[in-house]
């Protein structure tokens, strides 16, 4: 530490004694300017001479045992004075790298100490100004920069010749930032290089020539420089985009100081944050206001919240829309008047009367149960009558009573009490009486006409049930033949269900018994009938049977240990491959064993009376079905995916990852998120991303107009999305203000993408805050939410999902809302790959009526232990106290800005054992010496940061997992503060921040770094993304072919010309989907069945015994004095019903120019003609076809 004037230069402390020298003498006339110029006096002749030998015009001094530091910048005006230029840099000096960006215009310049010599002559300067910096060494003919880096002082462009100083030998204690600075120098040199090179070969460059080719490049050029080879080497990758990002404000200085038409170059459109528009912005032309658009559905749906001031209905006037729109709901099975006013205001029935006999498939009301008469938890239902769907009639000596499912209101539902706009629906249940009291017929009070899957909302007395609410799950699902019969009695065979599931040489996850309580990968070998159990081989983790190296968690080792394990310890399927020398490893099975994939590294064999391991050599050791590449395209097409609020992409490249769908479509308003996406896109040119309003998006596609960047109705299969989370966050304090309010609403944005475009699926996600009461009348805004996707007809579950459980080093929590169009196979839980920390709690998104909780978190055994922070991140360099912000080999790996030297101090002092400690107990421990400036530092702060508890200046614990990354990083905040590193003086890094997140190492982050870490903390954490992919692709694959046909037979009302694409050569290309040749212009009846018809509810009967009957939906049907049927003998006769329609129907045209009609599957059992007819759009009525032609083959109502 040394004096400087009134100033302490804590950076510079091993500078020796400098002359006394105030502030004003530094570059003005004084002490400092009188003795630095008497030096380059005495100097330049000498100087002057030698570059005139060796026939250079400039004049050129050698800076040696230098050190470029600045004043760190903080304004402190005192009283009554005019504050000048040392006012505002009261911070003390910090060493800088020279590739620093200089600082704003007004800012003290950057200084340096160092010798300066010229042949004998040396002097030692200090606190010199300079700046121009000058790098040489350009041009392929040169294999670095070397040493050609000079600086001029400030004093040196007043004089004749201008000298330069050559940069030489740093100081020890600069060393560290000098050779960041010279390899990002190199980089510059061979940015400049080859985007000169590129100009001369008239080829634009683009971003994406960094991903390989620029490395080529470098090998083609300077294949032979060893000095080169050690520049690429301390790098360590082939893909330079991350460094280019990272370090882009020097390169465009080093490319435009060099040659001013380097700046034409398209990559500055794509990555200089000062001029991204490689993404054009979209002005808001049909939503110019700031209200959220949402559809009439949505507006009814949401009209009592809090935030429903912000919202503006948009109805769909074009013909062609409506058209469209129509057509989607009808092929894929959505009732048909969500929107008529009679459905939406249909009082709720009235009751009828009890018959004078009770039958099977009568639904009956019962009174509610109440804590007087019956012990019950359904103490929040307002009803008082209780809907029953009547199985079976039973008699004992009392009399008949009644075997039951329950059916329920929306409000007894995760729905609760939030606005429903349909009060005649009902939801059929998988909660039965079984096991429960029995009722009696005397305690039937009513009974209730109810419609099964009508096509359109009745508006009659009559109530209708279209889903089945699952009471575990608390998930809606379309109601099927199956949910008219009990299950409870039913018995299931795990090893006759093994046999069905898996054959031998499949690879599986089973607990196998040990006491480390998880899941272990086995090889099935046989099935053994005689003991019900299966032979398995067994497959060690190469990290327990090799402790001397460091493993993935993923390795396996093969043995030839079999083992016999029951049928209930296998859990699901894996996927496991052999990792052999030279052989191809798909890059998912490198993720440390996220989704379930595993490789094989090692073989554990026996020679003599010892097991030995070995690495695997090219032989398969034994039979075992191999694990796919999930990358590789499945058999059926992937859905088209549209993205909403899409940020850096993280969400969508997960979903991807799974195989199933491929972003064609993403909506951004943020710029540097928007260009980070496209960045990261494998093909920009496949995706289109609309880099602006949500709002003005949805609100161009309901006007009718579909462009290259607005997709129609029909072309989207799948949305994704997150809407903003600042207007549910707990972190925020006024829910009510604007701003809160129309985040808020937003989430009522994307309910209305998803009644618009009716997708098969759709994935929604958002803080788990969320569920908790919001807005003056302390609503839910989940369950509002639910309302109105399951108003539309949609099956609806929620995964509370964390997201060390599927593999990244994070504790961050997140609820999922999964949607399936109707009949379609939902989505399943994503599995769990990764265990629980120790003392993690039970979590939930909510309760229902009944008291149960429901988003539960998911407890279920894992193969894997979750992922600490030190293990994510032990393979990045130690950075000290980073205050270099730069890393070679992790370009990333910076801190989010550089520390002032007092808040670096109290990093060091902070202990590392025991781990998370914060400043707090460091100083109330009275174990350290603390300095009084950090005193009144502490005693400076609110009450909250100098809590016990407070997070403010906390490590983060190694061993545990990184808190939530937040959008910025504040390392002094009380509640937010747990950001230092757990062993080094320092914060948080970004490259770590990527890493919790599960951003891959090589994906570009474009903007500046407090963008940066904006992109990485708004992200869906990429494990999490991943497992939900997987989920999606074991639905879509799931789903039964003819469904599948339906799906894809669906086209829009208004076709779309061709998309074209020009190549650089100059060829154009028609997209392989897109049909050359004119659709037909016949229009196709659509023949559809309720997908509830129930095989039960038919007797047997002859051809000739049936002439004619009256057909109806508006009730399952009466038996009388019969048990109902069960629905598993007929399961075959409808699997063939679907099969011989679709086969009908794939032989029809699907598309017509005028927005026509589209052609889906008849329910039934005999072959359906279905002919086309004159007019733009005719649909066969459902409830007529029902009435007069409907007859399952070999069954009759009674």
């Amino acid at each position: 530490m040394f004096k400087f004037g009134n100033m302490l230069y804590g950076e510079v402390a091993a500078m020796t004694k400098v002359a006394d020298l105030a502030p004003r003498d530094i570059g003005g006339p004084g002490v400092q300017t009188v003795g630095y110029e008497g030096i380059l006096t005495e100097m330049k002749p000498k100087a002057a001479q030698k570059d005139q030998e060796r026939g250079d015009e400039s004049i050129e001094f050698e800076l040696s045992e230098f050190c470029i530091y600045a004043a760190e910048r903080k304004t402190a005006i005192a009283k009554n004075r005019t504050p000048n230029l040392w006012d505002r840099f009261v911070g003390g000096l910090e060493m800088m790298p020279l590739h620093t960006p200089r600082a704003s215009k007004g800012a003290y310049p950057f200084l340096f100490d160092g010798v300066l010599s010229c042949g004998s002559l040396s002097y030692y300067v200090q606190a010199v100004p300079f700046g121009p910096l000058s790098i040489g060494g350009y041009g392929t003919e040169f294999h670095s920069v070397g040493d050609e880096v000079w600086i001029q002082s400030q004093y040196c462009t007043r004089l004749t010749g201008r000298p330069f100083y050559r940069i030489r030998q740093p100081r020890s204690e600069y060393l560290r930032y000098h050779e960041a600075f010279l390899w990002i120098a190199d980089l510059g040199k061979h940015f400049v290089d080859y985007l000169q090179d590129s100009i001369d070969s008239q080829v634009n460059v683009h971003f994406s020539h960094f991903q390989l080719q620029f490395h080529d490049w470098i090998t083609q050029c300077h294949g032979q420089s060893a000095q080169v080879q050690r520049w690429l080497g301390a790098f360590g990758q082939k893909d330079f985009r991350v460094a280019v990002a990272a370090h882009v404000e020097h390169l465009w200085t080093e490319a435009t100081d060099m040659n001013d038409k380097l700046r034409r170059h398209f990559i500055w459109k794509e990555i200089d944050p000062k001029a991204l528009k490689a993404i054009p912005a979209q002005i808001s032309v049909s939503s110019p206001s700031d209200m959220t658009i949402v559809t009439p559905l949505v507006f009814e749906t949401f009209k009592k919240s809090y935030f429903s001031s912000r919202l503006e209905a948009r109805v769909a006037v074009d013909p062609m829309v409506k058209a469209a729109w129509r057509a989607r709901k009808k092929a894929l099975g959505f009732m048909t008047n969500e929107y008529s006013k009679s459905g939406q205001q249909t009082p709720e029935p009235a009751l009828n009367a009890v018959p004078e006999s009770i039958s099977p498939g009568d639904v009956v009301g019962i009174r509610r149960d109440n804590k007087e008469t019956h012990d019950t938890s359904w103490g929040r239902t307002t009803s008082e009558t209780w809907f029953a769907y009547v199985r079976e009639i039973h008699e004992d000596k009392r009399g008949k009573f009644l075997t039951v499912t329950w059916l329920y209101r929306p409000e007894d539902t995760t729905l609760s009490n939030m606005h429903y706009p349909f009060r005649n629906e009902l939801f059929m249940s998988d909660h039965c009486n079984c096991g429960e009291r029995t009722f009696r017929v005397e305690e039937v009070i009513c009974t209730i006409a109810v419609n099964w899957y009508p096509h359109q909302i009745p508006a009659s007395d009559n109530y209708f049930v279209r889903q089945k609410y699952c009471t575990k799950e608390h998930a809606f699902v379309t109601i099927t033949p199956k949910d008219f019969a009990c299950t409870c009695h039913q018995k299931t065979n795990a090893y006759e269900q093994a046999t069905k599931m898996y054959k031998i040489q499949d690879t599986v996850l089973a607990e196998s018994g040990t006491q480390s309580h998880r899941l272990d990968p086995f090889v099935i070998v046989d099935f053994l009938q005689k003991t019900q159990q299966v032979q398995v081989r067994q497959l060690l983790r190469t990290q327990e049977a090799d402790d001397s190296r460091s493993y993935a968690p993923n390795d396996l080792v093969w043995t030839d240990r079999l083992l016999q394990i029951p049928a209930t310890s296998i859990k699901r399927k894996c996927h496991i491959r052999f990792d052999r020398p030279g052989g191809h490893i798909p890059s998912l099975y490198l993720r440390g064993g996220q989704i379930d994939l595993f490789k094989i590294t090692h073989r554990l064999s026996r020679k003599k009376e010892e097991e030995v391991l070995s690495r695997l050599v090219e032989s398969v050791p034994g039979p075992m079905v191999e694990g796919h590449d999930i990358a590789v395209q499945p058999q059926r097409r992937p859905m088209n995916l549209l993205s909403l609020f899409s940020g850096g992409g993280n969400f969508d490249r997960g979903l991807e990852e799974g195989g199933c769908v491929r972003t064609k479509w993403a909506v951004e308003w943020n710029s540097f998120a928007a260009h980070t996406y496209r960045a990261n896109c494998k093909d920009p040119n496949r995706t289109e991303i609309f880099l602006g309003s949500v709002d003005e998006f949805l609100a161009r596609a309901i006007a009718g107009k579909p462009s290259r960047l607005i997709p129609k109705i029909g072309e989207v299969d799948c949305i994704c999305g997150g809407s903003p989370c600042q207007g549910f966050s707990m972190m925020q304090p006024n829910t009510i203000s604007t701003q809160s309010l129309t985040n808020a609403s937003k989430v009522a944005s994307v309910a209305a993408y998803i009644d618009h475009y009716r997708p098969s699926y759709a994935l929604l996600e958002n803080v788990v805050a969320m569920t908790r009461p919001l807005g003056p009348e302390k609503e839910n805004v989940f369950s509002q939410l639910l309302c109105a996707l399951v108003a539309m007809g949609y099956q609806v579950q929620q995964f509370n999902l964390d997201a060390w459980s599927f593999g990244d080093p994070q504790s961050r929590s997140r609820l999922f809302i999964a949607i399936t169009a109707p009949g379609l196979v939902p989505m399943p839980h994503p599995y769990l790959t990764h265990s629980h920390p120790p003392d993690t709690r039970q979590r939930k998104l909510g309760k229902a009526v009944n008291g149960q909780s429901f988003g539960e978190r998911s407890f279920d055994i894992a193969p894997l232990g979750f992922v600490t922070a030190k293990e994510a991140t032990k393979d990045l360099p130690d950075l000290g106290d980073g205050h270099v912000l730069a890393c070679t080999t992790y370009p990333d790996h910076r801190q989010h800005t550089r520390q002032r030297a007092l808040l670096r101090s109290i990093m060091k002092l902070i202990p590392t054992d025991p781990p998370g400690m914060n400043l707090v107990r460091t100083i109330k421990s009275n174990r350290y010496q603390v300095s009084k400036p950090i005193m009144e530092y502490y005693k400076r702060q609110s009450k909250v940061r100098r809590l016990d508890a407070s997070n403010s200046m906390c490590r983060i614990d190694g061993n545990k997992l990184f808190p939530t990354v937040v959008t910025k990083l504040a390392p002094e905040d009380g509640i937010a503060g747990r950001a230092l590193h757990w062993s080094q003086p320092r914060t948080q890094t970004l490259m770590e921040a990527r890493r919790a997140q599960g951003f891959l190492d090589h994906e570009p982050l474009i903007g500046l770094v407090s963008s940066q870490w904006k992109i990485v903390g708004n992200s869906v954490a990429r494990s999490v993304s991943l497992a939900l992919g997987m989920s999606l692709r074991r639905a879509w694959l799931g789903t039964p072919d003819h469904l599948y046909r339906r799906v894809r037979a669906t086209c829009s009302g208004t076709p779309r010309q061709p998309e074209i694409s020009m190549e650089q050569g100059g060829t154009i290309d028609r997209h392989p989907e897109v049909s050359s040749g004119n659709a037909s212009r016949q229009p196709l009846v659509l023949v559809t069945a309720p997908p509830a018809f129930n095989p039960a509810d038919y007797k047997a009967y002859d051809d000739h015994e049936v002439d004619s009957e009256d057909w109806t939906d508006a009730g399952i049907g009466s038996l009388e004095n019969q048990p109902l049927a069960a629905v598993s003998e007929h399961a075959n006769e409808w699997t063939e019903v679907d099969d011989i329609i679709a086969d009908v129907l794939d032989s029809l045209p699907v598309d017509d120019d005028d927005g026509g009609a589209l052609a889906a599957e008849a329910l039934t059992q005999e072959e359906v003609a279905i002919e086309a007819v004159d007019g733009p759009e005719v649909f066969y009525d459902v409830q007529e076809y029902m009435e007069k032609e409907w007859r399952p083959a070999k069954f009759a109502r009674r």
